[in-house]
């Protein structure tokens, strides 16, 4: 009779714990799922994919009477960008306000490389897998094409909000120009320029 009891006892243990463990299985070092997939190179290049789509969609059409939709090109850094680069940008736009002679963006549109030549689309999109390895940071390359023009792009991705998004876009001029350009970097640049002495 012991050995009976013993045995209801242990299936009623794992019937109620059941669900409980298979949870916790379903979590990697306290991550959950969702967390776990967001962090995986297909996911990021996905995120990135879908980021640039939506860059090309509005700068396609941007000229275009009929076009529906929902994201305008004043509406990417707040959709696709970090929070930094977002608190930066505010500040770039204040200090042009408050200093009418320095303009960070005369003749500078970052999303698709200065100007716009022709028809927007990316490819070659790579994603750095050692670091997304080690957290919420992610480097991630492609090649933007802006009509019969390319760049070289990197991104410097940060994962908050649940997702994915550009902290830092880096231009890799050296098939033009031979130099590179960091637009948040330079963003901050521009801020200690226009700061005054106190």
């Amino acid at each position: 009779m012991t050995v009976q009891l013993f045995k209801w006892l242990m299936a009623l243990v794992i019937v109620t714990f059941l669900p409980v463990i298979l949870q916790s299985c379903k979590k990697n070092n306290g991550k959950s799922e969702a967390y776990n997939k967001a962090h995986t190179i297909v996911y990021i290049g996905q995120r990135v994919g879908n980021i640039f789509t939506e860059v090309a969609n509005c700068y396609n059409r941007v000229d275009s009477v009929s076009y529906t939709g929902t994201t305008r090109v004043s509406d990417l850094d707040k959709k696709f960008c970090s929070e930094d680069w977002n608190k930066t940008l505010e500040a770039v736009r204040e200090a042009e306000r408050e200093n009418s002679t320095d303009n960070f963006f005369h003749g500078f549109d970052y999303w698709i490389g200065e100007t716009n030549n022709g028809h927007i689309s990316v490819s070659d999109i790579s994603v750095d897998y050692d670091e997304v390895q080690r957290g919420d940071t992610a480097s991630v390359t492609l090649l933007e094409h802006n009509g019969e023009a390319f760049l070289p792009i990197q991104l410097h991705m940060v994962y908050e909000k649940n997702d994915w998004y550009i902290d830092e876009l880096t231009y890799d001029w050296g098939c033009v120009l031979g130099e590179i350009t960091s637009v948040k970097h330079e963003m901050r640049s521009f801020l200690e320029t226009t700061r005054q002495p106190d």
